[in-house]
């Protein structure tokens, strides 16, 4: 009875934790916005450091997302959380956050830390100012 009641509790604190809805499991945008979170958290660090390996082993997990992203843009899976009538704009963000990525994957294979500075600092701008726009 006591170790079923432990189970229970532990289960109980788990599962809300990584339960996740079925709308968040199949949305690429909220994928996408999920990768960069990790990957930017690490890039940041790298950046910091000076570690421009480090930059593009983070940018290489990105690869793919913009396309799906897009993908489910045009075929109407995806809605934005706020200004849906703005979402010419938004892939607009998006091209322009995803060319700015690339500068900055081509700064850390130079190890430029001062040029991946500038450009995490503005990619990240770009995200708040995303986020304001659209995001709830």
């Amino acid at each position: 009875m006591k170790i079923s009641g432990y189970v229970l509790l532990i289960v109980s604190l788990i599962i809300p934790s990584v339960m996740v809805s079925a709308d968040d499991m199949v949305n690429p945008l909220i994928e996408e916005m999920r990768t960069l979170d990790v990957a930017f958290r690490d890039i940041v660090s790298a950046v910091a450091i000076g570690d421009g390996r480090r930059v593009n082993k983070s940018i290489d997990s990105l690869h793919g997302l913009r396309e799906r992203t897009h993908k489910a843009v045009e075929t109407g899976m995806i809605r934005l959380p706020r200004n849906q009538h703005r979402l010419k704009e938004f892939l607009k963000l998006d091209e322009r956050f995803h060319t700015e990525l690339e500068l900055l994957s081509k700064a850390a294979h130079k190890n430029n830390q001062r040029k991946m500075l500038i450009l995490t600092k503005k990619l990240l701008d770009g995200c708040v100012n995303c986020h304001r726009v659209f995001k709830r």
